[in-house]
């Protein structure tokens, strides 16, 4: 028994030694790469601080202002104006739609003829809606987030 015993504390020894001489050369193999990829995010970093001062470079005004006056007849460039921009009102909006009032459905609000291309609607259309709108209800408002109740 003390044979047996003895066996397999010395199969454990070795076993922990091979395990812990592998984990060493996988540890030494990881501080590697991690000195490789810091080498080369270094050299990355060093291309890219030549890059941006590269493109401040050629992003000159003067220079812009430069080439832009050489390449008039082919670009046709101006400088920015305040009358080259509009003002809001200028802007088209989609109209609004009517909403109903609290309690009321949705009855006759929308006209399909109206919304709706002739050419898309089903045929003998005569007008009217084209679902059963006396059950559509309007939705009950959502109570505000400084109450602490939602639905």
């Amino acid at each position: 028994m003390k044979t047996f015993l003895g066996l397999l504390i010395g199969c454990v020894v070795l076993l922990t030694g091979f395990w812990a001489y592998q984990e060493n050369y996988r540890t030494r193999q990881t501080i590697s790469d991690l000195r490789s990829l810091q080498r080369e995010i270094g050299a990355l970093r060093g291309e890219l601080a030549v890059l941006e001062v590269e493109w401040a470079y050629l992003n000159r005004p003067e220079r812009l202002r430069a080439l832009a006056d050489l390449n008039f007849e082919t670009l046709q460039l101006i400088p920015m104006r305040p009358e080259h921009f509009g003002v809001i009102d200028q802007i088209a909006f989609a109209p609004q739609l009517p909403m109903p009032e609290e309690g009321e459905g949705f009855e006759g609000l929308l006209d399909p003829a109206e919304l709706l291309d002739p050419q898309l609607l089903p045929a003998g259309y005569e007008g009217g809606p084209l679902i059963d709108m006396a059950d559509v209800v309007a939705p009950e408002p959502v109570p505000d987030a400084q109450d602490g109740q939602f639905p």
